[in-house]
């Protein structure tokens, strides 16, 4: 749901300058003759190490979020306005009724101050229903449900993208639904999170835009 890459690579950068300083290590003791070896990191991650790196990656956009969330805190420790909701919550629909909509999707009160839990779980909703009313996100939302794996709960399979676009009117054919994948950078994936799922349906809408527009 987030672009973390400028995360990735500050955990990547403390990793290969020590990657580097080893490869000099290693220059040094060959030209002196020391036969000992140097561990250089490996090629490939063990699923505990994928779940470390993923804790950290979390960890890093966390400290972004509560910097950005004290800059504009009251004195209410622990609180910020609702008035001050739009500059950290950069994916907010600056319109008051779909503001009101994400509130109520989320079971929360407008006018009450927020905390920095509920605040990330805000910025998560408004991330996911980007770019999307609140009409359209009910309907992509009902449509994901009914086409969920009985043995994936919240996912969908790949397979079934074509019967899913089918089943909304789309005529796509296989090769227009692998398309609008790579566009949601989903081609890989066997399964299908909604966060997939709705990107595919920004990419399929943009298209059809796009294709009016050549018409027009």
């Amino acid at each position: 749901e987030y672009d973390v890459s400028e995360s990735i690579n500050e955990i990547c950068r403390p990793l290969r300058c020590s990657s580097l300083s080893m490869d000099g290590d290693s220059d040094a003791s060959d030209a002196s003759g020391d036969e000992e070896e140097v561990r250089k990191p490996h090629d490939t991650m063990a699923f505990n190490e994928f779940l470390i790196w993923m804790r950290r990656v979390r960890c890093l956009e966390l400290g972004k979020h509560w910097q950005s969330y004290q800059k504009v805190a009251t004195e209410t420790f622990g609180y910020v306005d609702p008035t001050e909701l739009s500059t950290l919550v950069s994916d907010l629909s600056p319109l008051p009724e779909l503001q009101e909509e994400s509130f109520r999707e989320l079971g929360l009160e407008r006018t009450a101050p927020l905390s920095f839990d509920v605040l990330v779980c805000l910025k998560r909703h408004c991330s996911l229903m980007k770019d999307l009313s609140m009409e359209e996100a009910r309907y992509f939302n009902g449509v994901f449900d009914q086409f969920q794996a009985e043995d994936h709960a919240g996912f969908v399979k790949r397979e079934d993208c074509l019967c899913i676009f089918r089943s909304m009117g789309f005529g796509l054919n296989s090769d227009e639904i692998y398309s609008l994948l790579l566009d949601a950078k989903a081609a890989g994936h066997r399964l299908l999170s909604l966060s997939d799922f709705l990107n595919m349906m920004r990419a399929c809408r943009s298209r059809q835009r796009g294709m009016i527009r050549t018409a027009y």
